[in-house]
Parts: C-alpha cells; sequence; structure tokens
C-alpha cells in the first residue's frame, strides 16, 4: 500500500500530472490508488518536507536576522521550490508553506510584542499620572496645614490683642 501511495505521490508530483485527458487529477490519483488521500493526511508531509527542507537549506543564501525583540526580518522564498522530482504546476512544496507559515508567526509574535510595549507604555503613563496626582494632593496638603498655621497664629494673635485690650480697660 505504501508503495502504491508512493508511485500515485510521484506521478502527482511529476511534470505529467497537468495532462489529464477528460478526468480530473483526484480522479486519476483515485485510480492509481483508493486511499490516496487518506495515506496524503498521515503521509504527505513527511515525504516531501525533510528532503526539500533540507535542499533550500543547503541552498538558500539567506539569515534570518534578529535586529530587536520587535523587529525581524524574515528571508523571502519563491513561492515555486522546484526539486529534481517535483516540476511544473504542483511545484509548491511544504518548505515554502512551512517557511510562510513560520513568517505568520513571527509577525504574530511582533504584533503581540508591540500590544505588550504599548500596553506597558500605559501604563507607565497611567503610574506616572498617578504620582503626579498624589504630589498634588501632598502639595495641597502642605498649603492647607500653612493656612491652617497661619489661622491659628492669627487666632493667637487676636485672642492676645483682645487680652491686651481687656487688659487696658480694666486697669484705666
Amino acid at each position: 500500500m505504501r508503495s502504491a501511495y508512493n508511485k500515485a505521490k510521484e506521478w502527482e508530483g511529476s511534470t505529467g500530472a497537468g495532462y489529464v485527458d477528460g478526468d480530473t487529477i483526484k480522479n486519476v490519483l483515485l485510480k492509481k490508488f483508493r486511499y490516496f488521500y487518506e495515506f496524503d493526511d498521515i503521509f504527505g508531509a513527511r515525504l516531501n518536507a525533510c528532503a526539500v527542507v533540507e535542499e533550500i537549506m543547503e541552498s538558500a543564501d539567506t539569515t534570518i536576522e534578529v535586529l530587536s525583540p520587535v523587529q525581524i526580518e524574515i528571508p523571502i522564498v519563491n513561492e515555486t521550490v522546484t526539486t529534481p522530482r517535483q516540476r511544473g504546476i504542483y511545484s509548491r512544496t511544504a518548505a515554502s508553506d512551512i517557511i510562510q507559515i513560520h513568517g505568520e508567526i513571527m509577525t504574530l509574535r511582533k504584533q503581540k510584542l508591540e500590544a505588550e510595549l504599548t500596553a506597558r507604555e500605559r501604563e507607565f503613563e497611567q503610574k506616572e499620572k498617578e504620582l503626579q496626582l498624589k504630589a498634588k494632593e501632598v502639595e495641597l496638603k502642605e498649603i492647607e496645614i500653612l493656612a491652617l498655621k497661619d489661622i491659628k497664629q492669627l487666632e493667637l494673635q487676636m485672642k492676645e490683642r483682645i487680652a491686651m485690650e481687656e487688659l487696658k480697660l480694666k486697669y484705666k
């Protein structure tokens, strides 16, 4: 069963897979191997991904360079990666899918980091405003204390004047 699946998979990846006389590719694959799509779900990613990824890694001159926690440079690889076995309209391989998924993952991570950064900046601004409000509150309390001190001093001066006036009136 595995060899029949491999033959159907090889036919699918060949350039001849695009030329089917009045039949769909799906029907031809099912004629070649009845359980092709079930096996493809199980083995499909493993067959091509390893060989193609190794070949791309050997031939690729691009590197992934981390510039900062937020900015990431992702290599750009053509959508149509060809191997000796796969050419033509079915040249899109698992490696390009893997690179695309990793690019999407990096984009999502970048967005997550940017969102976290924005949230932390907002939190910092809010704490800064709270500190400013507390500083103003302390300043107002100091002013209130000074005002109360001045009022008590004025009251004492007034009581002293009244007492002096009473003494003057009493001993006159």
